[in-house]
């Protein structure tokens, strides 16, 4: 599948209220994969309230540009986030992370979403 077919696919936007189910049920049903990696997410989403208070909070953290939250998104589902954080200003650097469902691993969503996300996102560092 090429990248401009994946692309089309998905939207990767920040996280609203709107997706506090699809990201308690992302996390929920993705816990195991994730428990290494993402333990303090996990704990953050154990419940749908919890799920709407980190939603909150990670949109705070855009209005502050101390740390930018994307969903990666299909038909209004939730497949995986792209977190950018541990930004440094001054250097103008930061760092990526993310996590798939674990029925899209290994399928290059992930590394088209990392471009997506540098493509449109650029002025964030800039």
């Amino acid at each position: 599948m090429s990248d401009s077919h994946i692309s089309s696919l998905f939207a990767l936007e920040p996280l609203k209220t709107v997706d506090t189910s699809a990201l308690h049920t992302f996390l929920a049903s993705n816990k195991k994969e994730f428990n290494r990696f993402f333990p303090i997410t996990l704990r953050q989403n154990e419940t749908i309230q919890a799920s709407e208070n980190y939603i909150l909070n990670k949109s705070e953290q855009i209005k502050l540009k101390t740390e930018f939250t994307f969903a990666l998104k299909t038909n209004n589902t939730v497949l995986g986030l792209l977190i950018l954080k541990k930004l440094n200003w001054e250097l103008k650097r930061g760092e990526i992370a993310y996590c798939i469902d674990k029925n899209y691993q290994g399928r290059g969503w992930i590394t088209r979403a990392v471009r997506k996300l540098l493509l449109l996102h650029s002025k964030i560092l800039a």
